[in-house]
């Protein structure tokens, strides 16, 4: 499992970053990426999936139900919400990883296929996953038996979500699970990494978060939900890779939930890539990591159904 660690670190470096800094059209660096996660990802096997469009008409938004192996029909649910800068992945890039956490978490898992931009800039993504959730409440489901979860940008618009709940007075999730999030769009206010990053470019990020934002504000809160309302934000687990790109970010959001009166628990695991729970399965890393967070998420949810 060693091995699987330090392979899944030369793949990132020799192969996804290069990629990620080279292929510029969208629709090919969106196939890159499912393929490479064709090919490495491990899949859970015995998965039920049940594709969904969730909301009224004019704002419907295609999701996909996942129950693991051993999870009853009527378990908590955990929102997924995929990285990849918000313009890239998918249901056939993060599956397996949506499935693994719902499984540690007992969990029925709901991945949502928000929309990718440039396609369609902020706000669609963070419109899309608010659909979702008020979705969920209107089918009866408890707030206090859905967890959010998401890795990177899916990070970003679980805390966005928080955000625009809170200002709303929508009841709120029994927990958040936030994998290397992004909190703040403001790129060019970000503390300089003290090496670069094992998988991502600082130009492929910017251009990311260029083709995303389009001519909004990166301080409005939706975008950057860490200048949002999250005062009392239910409990939250925080996995960050040190000396990661986002390692400063996963700890600015950690300190602005504490002062808000939030409980966090934050780990930081050493000589992983970003978003190396992905590698789960292979990785002995990456599946601590996924059952540490499923363990919390699980606990979330025994706490609020006494």
């Amino acid at each position: 499992m060693i091995f699987a660690d330090r392979a899944f670190n030369l793949l990132a470096t020799a192969v996804q970053k290069p990629a990620l800094y080279a292929i510029r059209p969208q629709k090919l660096l969106r196939r890159a990426f499912a393929l490479q996660l064709w090919l490495t990802a491990r899949p859970l096997w015995g998965v039920a999936v049940e594709k969904v469009m969730l909301g009224p008409e004019g704002t419907k938004v295609s999701a996909i139900w996942q129950r693991p192996p051993g999870v009853a029909e009527e378990a908590p649910v955990l929102i997924y919400l995929h990285g990849g800068g918000f313009t890239i992945g998918g249901f056939a890039t993060h599956r397996h990883l949506s499935a693994r956490l719902a499984q540690a978490a007992g969990a029925r898992a709901l991945f949502v296929e928000y929309r990718l931009a440039p396609e369609h800039p902020f706000p669609a993504a963070p419109d899309d996953v608010l659909v979702a959730y008020r979705a969920l409440l209107e089918q009866g489901i408890s707030a206090d038996q859905i967890a959010i979860a998401g890795d990177s940008a899916g990070g970003c618009l679980a805390l966005s979500l928080l955000h625009r709940i809170t200002a709303e007075g929508l009841p709120r999730p029994a927990a958040l699970g936030l994998l290397s999030p992004v909190v703040d769009l403001a790129l060019d206010a970000q503390p300089k990494p003290a090496k670069p990053d094992r998988l991502l470019p600082q130009t492929w990020v910017k251009r990311a978060v260029r083709c995303y934002l389009a001519d909004c504000d990166p301080a409005d809160p939706v975008a950057s939900p860490l200048h949002g309302q999250l005062d009392q934000a239910p409990p939250t687990c925080i996995h960050i890779a040190t000396d990661e790109m986002l390692e400063p970010q996963g700890l600015a959001i950690a300190e602005r939930l504490r002062a808000g009166g939030g409980q966090v628990v934050l780990e930081r695991f050493d000589d992983v890539a970003h978003v190396w729970q992905l590698n789960a399965g292979w990785s002995a890393t990456a599946d601590r990591a996924v059952a540490r967070m499923g363990a919390f998420l699980a606990q979330a949810f025994n706490a609020t159904a006494r």
